[in-house]
């Protein structure tokens, strides 16, 4: 009544099943910026643009609900760099080292995390929110120093980038 490679043929399926179910919590923790339970740690890694910005746009709304987002202001941001003055215009939400990129200009960076000041620049006028970042003091804020990898701009302005040689941190 009950044929044997039937049976192996649901078995196998189920555990297919299973194990796509499985591999697609995993990438959904991944992609959301959330450790799972068994690699949480005061580290946090680096995490690539796309799941950045993911996660900027807000962890909380359904990918139709964040494509149907109304953006937040957006403010223009001149990078002085070494190769000469670029114009971003970046929305408040979103990081200003990833919309750099996102336009095609090259800054510098390392861990993405804002643990250290390889993407730092000063700041000449204007204002962000980088109160995310964990490497600056409150004196360091105030002296325009600006990570660029946890800066939300919160005006128009001017930064000048490419500077971590010249800060003595």
């Amino acid at each position: 009544p009950h044929n044997p490679t039937m049976r192996v043929l649901s078995v196998s399926l189920s555990a297919n099943i299973l194990l796509a179910c499985v591999a697609l919590f995993m990438v959904s923790y991944r992609s959301l910026g959330i450790a799972s339970p068994a690699s949480r740690s005061a580290f946090r890694a680096p995490m690539t643009l796309p799941a950045r910005a993911c996660r900027q746009a807000s962890p909380y709304l359904t990918a139709r609900q964040r494509s149907l987002a109304v953006r937040a202001d957006t403010y223009r941001i001149t990078l002085k760099t070494p190769t000469g003055d670029h114009e971003i215009d970046c929305p408040s939400d979103m990081f200003i080292l990833d919309k750099a990129e996102m336009d095609g200009i090259a800054l510098p960076y390392s861990c993405r995390a804002g643990f250290c000041v390889s993407c730092a620049g000063i700041q000449e006028n204007g204002s962000v929110d980088q109160s995310e970042q964990t490497f600056l003091k409150q004196e360091q804020v105030d002296q325009g120093i600006v990570l660029t990898c946890f800066a939300r701009p919160t005006s128009d302005g001017v930064i000048r980038t490419h500077v971590e040689s010249e800060l003595n941190l």
